[in-house]
């Protein structure tokens, strides 16, 4: 089981704090700042307006002033720090938070860096032009762009470290129950032995196990890829397409932790957005085989009575509500899982 018991005094199992600030803000503002600096530096030097918009031959068919291109490229810069920022800041009392940290690191310096690359690009094919007309973008531009800023991800990514060794919890006595057929919302589910947990009143272990999605994984970067290419030729649709991909990126991995406090479902690398599941709700809870179709397919579904995460027909955790509804999460080896939440809610219900 993976766990964590912290009390007073124990660690914290996040990525060390000046690790985690020069990931998420003093590399990608160092490096944006250095690239706006050089920029205002040669100011003379540009055309004003200046090509800020080309087709995918390099040719300009748009133009705006300097003054505006910087406007579109350090707010969103700045927002993107924030959101980094707030996702680090709102993890930082949670007991397992490494993931998330780790990613936000590796998506302020990813996104930084695309920005950068494309004001350094877009500012380099205007340098010494008489006009905006006569800018051209070289044909690999933005493969470039594409390169630098996976190369700064990975970077901040190994910068985080590997994710820290977890006490072991709690001992767990062997394997009770036998498998059985269970209904859950008028549909019958396979749930499979688990192991008994017995807690102590002092006892808070923590739960945790990570399951990635490829083919998931595989569709989002793709439909991002797309929207990069589109915004060259409109941008309209390259937004669009950008916006459907943060949509389904988070849904190619998923962690399930299980705490003191119930059931959690936490999306993508910066585990955001996630799904709560209170102990106080649960009625019961189950290892089970979950099938995609039985659930409504793949990704978050909602049916009358139920919910699901599903990224893999396999083992999971089924949780009974007490108001009569069911959830489900897919996810590797779920029987230690199910056996602390179901301690947890007999510890809380005197049981």
């Amino acid at each position: 089981m993976d766990a964590v018991a912290e009390g007073e005094g124990q660690p914290s199992y996040g990525v060390p704090i000046w690790r985690l600030l020069t990931g998420v803000v003093i590399v990608p503002a160092l490096l944006l700042g250095g690239v706006t600096v050089w920029t205002l530096s040669v100011d003379a030097r540009l055309p004003d307006p200046m090509a800020t918009h080309f087709t995918f031959g390099g040719t300009p068919n748009g133009a705006t002033s300097l003054a505006a291109l910087l406007g579109a490229v350090l707010p969103p810069a700045v927002l993107t720090w924030a959101l980094g920022l707030l996702a680090v800041l709102v993890g930082r009392d949670r007991r397992v938070r490494f993931r998330a940290e780790r990613g936000a690191m590796a998506w302020c310096s990813g996104v930084t860096a695309f920005m950068a690359t494309v004001l350094a690009l877009t500012v380099g094919a205007n340098l010494d032009q008489p006009s905006w007309a006569s800018a051209r973008l070289p044909a690999v531009a933005i493969v470039v762009v594409l390169l630098v800023a996976a190369f700064c991800a990975v970077l901040s990514w190994t910068l985080a470290g590997t994710p820290p060794e977890l006490p072991p919890a709690v001992p767990v006595a062997g394997p009770s129950g036998s498998l059985r057929v269970a209904s859950l919302v008028g549909r019958e589910v396979t749930v499979r032995p688990a192991p008994v947990v017995e807690l102590g009143p002092a006892d808070h272990p923590v739960w945790q196990r990570h399951l990635r999605s490829t083919p998931l994984l595989g569709v989002g970067f793709g439909i991002l890829a797309l929207g990069i290419v589109l915004y060259v030729v409109n941008p309209v649709a390259g937004v669009l397409a950008a916006v459907c991909a943060l949509v389904t990126l988070p849904l190619g991995s998923i962690t399930a932790v299980v705490d003191e406090t119930g059931l959690d479902v936490r999306f993508g690398p910066m585990a955001w957005p996630r799904k709560h599941v209170p102990l106080a709700r649960i009625a019961a809870v189950h290892a089970a085989d979950i099938s995609p179709l039985q659930w409504g397919g793949w990704g978050y579904r909602i049916g009358p009575g139920r919910s699901a995460v599903v990224l893999r027909g396999g083992p999971g955790i089924v949780v009974e509500l007490i108001d009569g509804r069911a959830f489900a999460v897919t996810i590797d080896d779920p029987e230690p899982g199910v056996a602390l939440l179901d301690a947890y809610r007999r510890r809380l219900q005197g049981g």
